[in-house]
């Protein structure tokens, strides 16, 4: 898996590879989250944290919505300056 993911840059790990993993855990959890939901669930999860941080730089009309999204959700009294 590390493999297909570094690819692109021209890396290649190998098994003589040490890798540190801080919090084991928490892919442990992560794991069993992923075989656990639906595939489409976890597609639409990647879709809005993709969307979601590009929204700031479109059309004020997405960034109002945004802002009354994360007003209702998180408390935020007023939108981050662009």
């Amino acid at each position: 898996m590390l493999n297909k993911i570094f690819k692109a840059s021209g890396e290649t790990i190998t098994d003589n590879e040490d890798i540190i993993v801080i919090e084991v855990e928490y892919f442990v959890a992560l794991v069993k989250a992923l075989d656990d939901t639906d595939a489409r669930i976890v597609a639409n999860y990647i879709h809005w944290r993709v969307t979601s941080g590009l929204l700031p730089e479109t059309i004020d009309k997405m960034r109002d919505i945004q802002f009354e999204f994360y007003k209702a959700n998180a408390g935020i009294s007023e939108p981050k300056n662009r």
